[in-house]
């Protein structure tokens, strides 16, 4: 179940509003859709030849344990409720033409078989695929699906592609997110073959020129800095223990003579990737506001696009130089319960890529001129009542999130965090991007720049022209 702390952010998140599913919300359920699962009960028994009832009591003990806080039903409730539901789940998202066959109903047009699909909209969508506490275990799935085909197609080969046009619909991944290569075994239940499409590609290694870029964030200043703490006198042992993940940012970058020579390698040859161990050691702080990473660190946000045939999802965000490029994300009414949901399946697994992207853009967009500038880029695209109610929403995405930022295995975007953090330190940087910020935002400012700018270079030229007419005079 989700943690208390989590849940009472947003209550209605984790609640199914018409759908129950599974033990925890069976008391919510209402006689019409109660009504539409026993058709589905009474139809996938009819395509079986029977005998869906008894296979379910058999698998309610191993059921039963999937459920570690407990359902507070007894075997017999239990065993109704994941026939009832499972068959329901099933008339949903798979078409049975017949006992021996077997498709998702998005690969299908015409699909009428107990009159379940007529509920299955977006609604459904999200209490039966997007709820961690409205799910039943797969393997209940797939065994009366088993039952139903005779083992004539998978339940994991028709949930995929149902899954993945869920997905895809809502611009979470592309059309053509392969497979799931995680899963060593099937799913738990829906939502966790959900999170298993969310895998972030991994970060291309940056290129030569980047190496000696000053303030450019490369991992090749914490080599620099690491040496440095090296030669450090014995008596400063304890200080540099407590204080030199932080001084560290703030201490001037090293020229590229020096990077060259420090410790007798070359670190184009002997450099690591930025998310390789010695960047994992490096503490993680909290992202900037979008406006505050343009105007400091002189960061360009951009729309990251994908061509028709690339494989992508929401969480492939990338750092080119000083560009930011972010997957478009749409934010409508079920963006927060998604996101939720996954972050809360993610604190009983070891990959947290979602908890990551979510902190992400909880701090990055927690503003309303931070909102603002996202949708110029394109980066954020959404359907609620004011950019206002899209800010509030970022900023209460991750309250009652507990995440090791820290932890390069848990948060993906560590490397990123970094060399934005030291492209906000370098003076340059703030320099140029304050100018951008304050006179390039504006059109009326920058076509008042640009007037001025030509003004002075009109009159700079009268006045050269004056001068060399003067000269020549004098000559003669």
């Amino acid at each position: 179940m989700v943690r208390e702390p989590f849940r009472s952010v947003d209550k209605n998140s984790y609640t199914p509003e018409y759908v129950p599913i599974g033990p925890y919300h069976a008391n919510r359920s209402s006689p019409r859709i109660e009504q539409l699962k026993r058709r589905s009960v009474e139809y996938l028994e009819d395509c079986a030849g029977g005998g869906l009832a008894r296979l379910v009591e058999e698998l309610q003990p191993q059921a039963r344990q999937h459920y570690r806080d407990g359902v507070g039903v007894g075997r017999e409730e239990l065993s109704r409720v994941l026939l009832h539901d499972g068959c329901f789940l099933l008339a949903c998202t798979v078409k049975y033409d017949d006992a021996r066959a077997g498709t998702s109903t998005s690969e299908s047009s015409s699909s009428r078989q107990s009159g379940a699909e007529d509920v299955c909209g977006d609604t459904v969508a999200r209490d039966t695929v997007f709820l961690l506490e409205n799910q039943i275990p797969f393997f209940v799935l797939d065994r009366i699906h088993q039952r139903v085909t005779q083992g004539a197609r998978p339940l994991i080969e028709i949930m995929e592609p149902y899954v993945q046009k869920l997905l895809h619909d809502s611009m979470y991944v592309s059309p053509h997110a392969p497979a799931p290569t995680i899963l060593q075994e099937p799913p738990s239940h829906l939502l966790h073959l959900v999170h298993s499409y969310f895998v972030p590609a991994p970060a291309p290694s940056p290129s030569p020129s980047q190496l000696l870029q000053p303030g450019g964030g490369h991992p090749l200043w914490h080599q620099a800095t690491r040496i440095f703490n090296r030669r450090r006198r014995p008596n400063d042992a304890v200080h540099a223990h407590t204080s030199s993940p932080v001084h560290s940012y703030f201490e001037p970058a090293p020229s590229p003579s020096q990077l060259l020579q420090l410790g007798g390698v070359h670190p184009l040859w002997h450099r690591r990737p930025p998310n390789d161990a010695h960047t994992s050691s490096l503490r993680t702080g909290r992202w900037r506001r979008a406006t505050e990473y343009c105007k400091y660190g002189n960061v360009r946000f951009k729309c990251r696009g994908f061509a028709g045939d690339e494989r992508w999802t929401v969480l492939d965000v990338r750092l080119e130089g000083g560009t930011l490029w972010i997957p478009r994300l749409r934010v409508d009414s079920m963006t927060w319960t998604v996101l939720r949901n996954l972050m809360a399946l993610e604190e009983h697994t070891s990959r947290r890529p979602v908890t990551a992207y979510c902190v992400f853009m909880s701090q990055v967009a927690s503003k309303v001129e931070d909102v603002e500038c996202l949708q110029r880029q394109g980066i954020l695209e959404h359907f609620l009542g004011s950019d206002e109610e899209v800010a509030q929403g970022f900023a209460d995405l991750c309250k009652g999130v507990v995440m090791d930022v820290h932890n390069l295995q848990r948060n993906y975007l560590k490397p990123i965090w970094h060399q934005l953090h030291q492209r906000c330190n370098y003076m340059p940087n703030n320099a140029i991007g304050s100018f951008r910020h304050k006179y390039c935002g504006d059109p009326m400012y920058v076509a008042g720049f640009v007037a001025g700018a030509f003004i002075f270079i009109f009159q700079l030229a009268q006045v050269i022209l004056a001068l060399i007419s003067v000269l020549q005079q004098r000559k003669h």
